[in-house]
């Protein structure tokens, strides 16, 4: 399996600090509403999604999140301190960084990078000062000093020269890099090999123009999963049937992408009929479906399109570079019925076997159980799940809460869990089967 991932977080939004959220190749965050769930995604997505931009600071609107402003994000009495992400994987490297407004506008405060290749570079600015201090160690040949502004560059001692690319930097020598890209040969893979889908996967449409989409990736809401779905080689599209069909979810028989008036394409399912029914055709040595009827995409079940994506996105789209992908899922489970959502941690647990990731904010106990059951089947072992339970403490900061599984994959016994823990449904189940009528109207 994958290397752990790491993330560290102080004033982001309600998280007021998070020393060290260890990810997993699955790794799952849940609580109730407003608990700083979604903020965890919204650090990574806000680190990627500032990749695009040249300025040597974060963009907190960007293509992938909207956090508004600096102000929007900090958390409220700590804007001095400024918001602090440290990002990395296991021992192999690691990125920190903190940025503020102490001077008037949003600077990059600290600067802090190190790989296992020998790489250390820190960078530090002081309040008001044009001169920062520059630390490094590279190649065996360590050195330390102040930074001068000179246009684009910090030229800095022994003809050293930094410069940033949005909010990575890059050193450099007057001979030669001390190492090239200093900054992207890890986390810049990392972040861009992250994919991510939101709560809300868009609507089919009847039918679609035929494009490539701009990046080989369904897209936040999904809306390039059918053309990713139009260019799917045949083995992808058995493994996507596979999963889809009666065997697995069982949400359709068969679909396809089918080319219609030249310039337009159609996704269409077959839904029709029991699973299992028709007849052998002997001649050609295939199964042929009773009823068989194609039909849109657009007139089948919404939990169809919500599922889809996460789907494709899994199958069809590799990740960058060396890099596994991670996937960040932001409640995957809207609008799937109990079975499907359950269905979809059996589904996560064999992408995982083939060596993806994923962080995923989540409200379904069924997905969560149906996962501690792959591993109890064998299938994962626990050291490859993660769950994390977040609640606000008295003064409304988020508060993580690491839930280990058992080696058979069994929960901690109940009296260990965080208060909200799956308590809802053991207490309505309470109600129900033990409480006398009386006493359940007592209860409300």
């Amino acid at each position: 399996m994958a290397e752990k991932w790491l993330l560290s977080l102080e004033n982001f939004k309600s998280i007021r600090r998070l020393e060290q959220l260890e990810g997993r190749p699955i790794t799952l965050l849940l609580g109730p509403n407003n608990a700083g769930k979604t903020s965890v995604l919204q650090a990574l997505l806000l680190l990627k999604g500032s990749l695009a931009y040249p300025e040597a600071v974060l963009s907190f609107r960007n293509d992938l999140v909207d956090l508004g402003s600096f102000q929007n994000t900090v958390t409220q009495g700590h804007e001095e301190e400024g918001i602090a992400i440290t990002l990395g994987e296991s021992d192999a490297w690691h990125l920190r960084l903190r940025v503020d407004t102490r001077e008037g506008t949003l600077q990059i405060r600290e600067c802090e990078i190190e790989n296992a290749r020998g790489l250390h570079f820190a960078y530090t600015r002081s309040p008001f000062s044009k001169e920062p201090k520059m630390e490094y160690i590279a190649e065996r040949r360590p050195g330390r000093g102040q930074l001068k502004e000179e246009g684009e560059w910090l030229e800095g001692p022994e003809a050293l020269r930094v410069r940033w690319r949005s909010f990575l930097p890059e050193v450099f020598s007057v001979h030669r890099p001390i190492s090239p890209r200093t900054g992207e040969a890890t986390s810049r893979w990392f972040l861009e090999s992250l994919q991510y889908i939101g709560p809300l996967r868009v609507y089919p449409e009847r039918s679609y123009p035929v494009q490539p989409p701009p990046m080989p990736d369904v897209g936040i809401d999904g809306h390039w999963a059918p053309h990713l779905l139009r260019e799917a080689k045949e083995k992808q599209l058995q493994d996507l049937r596979h999963w889809l069909g009666p065997e697995r979810f069982r949400l359709v028989r068969d679909l396809r992408a089918r080319d219609v008036e030249g310039l337009n394409f159609v996704v269409e399912v077959n839904v029709q009929g029991q699973w299992g029914s028709g007849h052998f055709d002997l001649i050609n040595g295939t199964f042929v479906p009773a009823n068989e009827q194609w039909v849109n995409l657009r007139d089948v079940g919404f939990g169809m399109s919500q599922l889809l994506p996460i789907v494709v996105e899994s199958i069809l789209v590799p990740g960058k570079s060396r890099y596994i992908p991670l996937l960040l899922l932001e409640q995957p489970e809207i609008h799937l019925h109990p079975k499907a959502q359950a269905d979809l941690g059996t589904f996560i647990a064999e992408m995982t076997r083939r060596g993806r990731r994923y962080l995923i904010e989540t409200h379904s106990e069924y997905l969560v159980m149906r996962l501690a059951t792959e591993v109890r089947r064998g299938n994962l072992s626990p050291d490859d799940i993660a769950i994390y339970f977040l609640s606000l403490d008295e003064q409304g900061h988020t508060q993580f809460q690491r839930i280990a599984l058992e080696q058979d994959g069994r929960l901690p016994p109940p009296e260990k869990w965080p208060d909200g823990f799956f308590d809802t449904d053991i207490e309505e189940a309470d109600a129900f089967l033990f409480a006398s009528p009386k006493r359940v109207e007592e209860s409300q």
